[in-house]
């Protein structure tokens, strides 16, 4: 990443950071379980209204993590092409920014779609979303949709690792998380072999309206 041996990285990390205690704890935490779906309305000082739709998900030691990061981008990542950008953004002016993240821990996961909006227009936003995934649980992607979805994850995985910091959090969260660093090759190999059937399947476990949980955030 530098131009500096690695055995000198070592000796300035040991001679800065070598005294630093090791803290770990030999208690985890209970695993969350028990998750019930809601749909809360709170009312805050503010003007735009704010929504979040979302559910638990896959941990990091599930090996579906790699499609639903797939699908997570096609429905919402940072593309401006995708699902949910182009219908309630491009399509319908309803928002000015809208996105789906999956955060995977250790034990669980979290997915959920975020977005504000102006006041009347909220549950004309909430109706386009769940439209959106209803089309992913209905809908199989077609061929050119799949591989054009797949390059684009793949181009963003690399853009990430040519950022210096980016690529040292990356690597320091894996092995505190892993204990390994997986490499580019095996994050595009789960990316690679990803159907459209796989991605559909996936959509209509983890995109079923009845397990999502709704918080609007209106003003007043």
């Amino acid at each position: 990443m530098g131009n500096i041996a690695f055995e000198e990285v070592v000796r300035l990390a040991e001679k800065y950071m070598g005294h630093i205690p090791r803290i770990t704890s030999r208690q985890k935490r209970k695993k969350f379980s028990g998750y019930r779906p809601k749909e809360v309305t709170l009312k805050r000082p503010i003007k735009q209204a704010r929504c979040a739709i979302g559910r638990t998900s896959y941990s990091l030691a599930d090996e579906k993590r790699g499609v639903f990061y797939l699908l997570t981008n096609i429905l919402g990542g940072s593309g401006m092409n995708s699902r949910l950008n182009l219908s309630l953004r491009e399509k319908h002016g309803f928002v000015y920014s809208i996105g789906s993240q999956f955060v995977p821990f250790t034990d669980t996961g979290l997915f959920i779609i975020s977005f504000g909006t102006e006041p009347s227009q909220l549950s004309k936003s909430i109706k386009l979303v769940d439209e959106e995934l209803r089309k992913f649980r209905e809908e199989k992607l077609g061929v050119k949709q799949l591989a054009s979805a797949k390059e684009q994850i793949m181009g963003q995985v690399a853009m990430a690792d040519e950022s210096n910091i980016g690529f040292m959090i990356m690597m320091g969260r894996s092995l505190l998380d892993l204990g390994r660093v997986p490499s580019l090759e095996e994050v595009f190999s789960r990316v690679q072999h990803a159907t459209a059937q796989d991605i559909m399947k996936m959509a209509n476990e983890m995109f079923d309206e009845r397990k999502m949980s709704y918080l609007m955030i209106e003003p007043g």
